[in-house]
C-alpha cells in the first residue's frame, strides 16, 4: 500500500508542475497531499504554480484505508531553479594592454550551477597563460598578448535551462 509518486524533481520559477500520487490498495486509499505539513489537497494529483522559490521542499503524499485503517506516506523533493537568463562578458579593471595582466568576467542572471568560456567557437581551458577561476566566472590572461586576439562567449546553465552569451572581440593593445 506504500504510495507511488510520480513528479520531477526540479522546475523552474513560474511554471505550473503536477505532482501525482497513487496507491495499490483495495479498497482505493484515500490520497492527500502536504507541504512542509500543511493539507495542500486530498486527490491524487496536486498542480502547484506558478512556481517560486518557497515552493521548493518536500512533499508528503499521504494514503489512507478507511477499511482496514492503515496509513502509508512517500516523500519527493522539489527543488525550484531560476531560469538562466544572462551570460555576458565584461572587462574587469585595465583594458588588454600587451604583455600585462587582463581579466574577463562573465556576468549571470539566474540559478547558475556551470559556466563555460568559449573561443573562436571552441571550448576555452586554462593553459599556461589563461586562468578559470575555481567557480569559471573570471578569465585572467597573464599575460595577455596579440594570440589571444579572437571571438570569447560565456554560457551559462542549470539542469533545466541554458544560455550563450553574445560575442566579445577582444583587441590586444600594443
Amino acid at each position: 500500500m506504500t504510495p507511488v509518486i510520480a513528479a520531477p524533481s526540479m522546475a523552474l520559477t513560474g511554471q505550473m508542475v503536477t505532482l501525482n500520487c497513487s496507491s495499490d490498495s483495495h479498497p482505493p486509499s484515500h490520497i492527500s497531499w502536504y507541504f512542509n505539513g500543511s493539507l495542500q489537497t486530498t486527490t491524487s494529483e496536486l498542480v502547484i504554480g506558478p512556481l517560486t522559490f518557497n515552493m521548493s521542499g518536500q512533499y508528503r503524499c499521504m494514503a489512507h484505508n478507511n477499511i482496514t485503517g492503515k496509513n502509508s506516506s512517500a516523500d519527493t523533493m522539489l527543488t525550484i531553479l531560476a531560469p538562466v537568463t544572462m551570460a555576458s562578458i565584461k572587462i574587469v579593471g585595465a583594458l588588454p594592454i600587451m604583455n600585462h595582466t587582463f581579466t574577463l568576467t562573465c556576468e549571470t542572471a539566474g540559478s547558475v550551477h556551470y559556466i563555460g568560456w568559449m573561443y573562436n567557437l571552441s571550448q576555452l581551458h586554462s593553459d599556461n597563460t589563461k586562468n578559470i577561476s575555481m567557480d569559471n566566472a573570471t578569465l585572467t590572461f597573464n599575460p595577455v598578448t596579440n594570440a589571444d586576439n579572437g571571438d570569447y562567449r560565456c554560457e551559462a546553465n542549470n539542469a533545466l535551462s541554458h544560455f550563450v552569451g553574445p560575442i566579445f572581440s577582444l583587441e590586444v593593445f600594443s
